[in-house]
C-alpha cells in the first residue's frame, strides 16, 4: 500500500495544481510498487495519472509555489466551433485568430498585434468558455488569474503577488486570463488607507499590462464594465460585450441542441422561449439539460 505521507503529499499537489510535483510523488509512488512485484497496482496508478494529468493542465508550465493558490493552469475543453456564440461576436473572434496565425504579415507591414481583450456583460453568458475556446483555437496554454480571490486574501500584499504572477505570465507565451478584472482595476478615488491600497494594485496592474509582450494574450472579463478605470479600459484593443440571448437566440440554440442530441422536447418552443427570455445563456443551457435529463429518466 502507498504510505499516507505519500497520499497525503500528493493530495496536497493536486489541491495547489503543482504538476510537476505531483507528477514527481506519483511516479515515485508506481515505482516503489513495482519493486514490491505490484504490477497491476503500478499500471492502474500510471493510468490514473496519464488521465489526471492530461485533463488538468498543459504540462508544459510549472507555475511558482508563491502563487498556485490563486492562478492555475487549466485545459480548455471547448473550441469556439462548439460555442454559441452571437454571430457579430463570433466574427470579430475569428478576425482575431486570423490576425495571430499570421503574425509576420502584420510585423511587416509596420501594424501592431493587437493583444488584449475586454469581455464585459452580465454573469452567465460565457465569458470564461470564451477565453478557453480561444486558448485552444490558438493552441496556447490557458493561464487564469481569479481576481478576487487575490485581492481578498492577500490584502497588502496584492501588488506584489501581481507582479510575481506577470513575471511568469511575461516569461511564457500563453493566453492570461483575469476573471472579474474589476476586483482588480475599478476606478481610483482618493482617501487613505484602505482605498489607497487598492489604488496601488491598480497601478501595479496598468504598469505590469504594459511590459508584457504582444505574443502574450490578454483576455479580461468584468460584469461591471462601468467600474473599470477608464485607464485600464484603454489598455485593451479588442473590447467585446457578451449579453444575454435574445428570444431569437434562444429559439435557436434550443432546436441546435435538440437536433445534436436527437431529443425533441415535446414542448412547444413558443412556451419555453418567453421564460428563459432576460436570462443568461447559463440558464438557456440549464433548461435544455433539465428537459433532456427528464426525458432520460422519466416522470417517476
Amino acid at each position: 500500500m502507498p504510505r499516507s505521507a505519500d497520499v497525503a503529499a500528493l493530495i496536497q499537489a493536486a489541491g495547489t495544481r503543482d504538476f510537476y510535483v505531483f507528477k514527481a510523488i506519483a511516479e515515485a509512488m508506481i515505482a516503489r510498487e513495482r519493486t514490491r512485484d505490484q504490477e497491476d497496482a503500478a499500471r492502474t496508478m500510471e493510468l490514473a495519472v496519464e488521465r489526471y494529468l492530461s485533463d488538468s493542465t498543459t504540462p508544459s508550465l510549472r507555475l511558482p509555489s508563491e502563487i498556485g493558490a490563486f492562478v492555475w493552469l487549466e485545459q480548455p475543453r471547448l473550441g469556439l466551433s462548439e460555442l454559441f456564440l452571437d454571430p457579430g461576436l463570433l466574427l470579430k473572434i475569428r478576425w482575431f485568430v486570423r490576425e495571430r496565425t499570421q503574425i509576420s504579415k502584420l510585423r511587416e507591414a509596420g501594424l501592431p498585434l493587437r493583444n488584449r481583450i475586454l469581455l464585459a456583460g452580465p454573469p452567465g453568458n460565457g465569458k470564461t468558455s470564451l477565453a478557453g475556446a480561444l486558448a485552444k483555437e490558438l493552441d496556447l496554454p490557458l493561464i487564469v488569474l481569479k481576481s478576487q480571490t487575490i485581492v481578498d486574501s492577500y490584502i497588502g500584499r496584492t501588488a506584489r503577488l501581481l507582479e510575481m504572477v506577470f513575471e511568469f505570465v511575461r516569461r511564457n507565451d500563453c493566453l492570461f486570463f483575469m476573471d472579474e478584472l474589476d476586483s482588480l482595476g475599478a476606478k481610483r478615488q482618493g482617501g487613505g488607507g484602505g482605498q489607497q491600497e487598492y489604488n496601488n494594485i491598480l497601478n501595479s496592474l496598468l504598469v505590469n499590462l504594459d511590459r508584457l509582450p504582444d505574443t502574450t494574450i490578454v483576455v479580461g472579463a468584468t460584469n461591471r464594465l462601468g467600474a473599470l478605470d477608464p485607464a485600464l479600459t484603454r489598455r485593451f484593443n479588442l473590447d467585446l460585450h457578451m449579453g444575454n440571448p435574445s428570444a431569437t437566440d434562444i429559439r435557436k440554440y434550443i432546436l441546435a441542441y435538440q437536433a445534436k442530441n436527437e431529443m425533441p422536447f415535446g414542448i412547444p418552443l413558443d412556451h419555453v422561449v418567453p421564460r428563459l427570455e432576460g436570462k443568461p445563456w447559463s440558464k438557456v443551457a440549464e433548461y435544455c439539460q433539465d428537459r433532456h435529463r427528464e426525458l432520460i429518466l422519466g416522470s417517476d
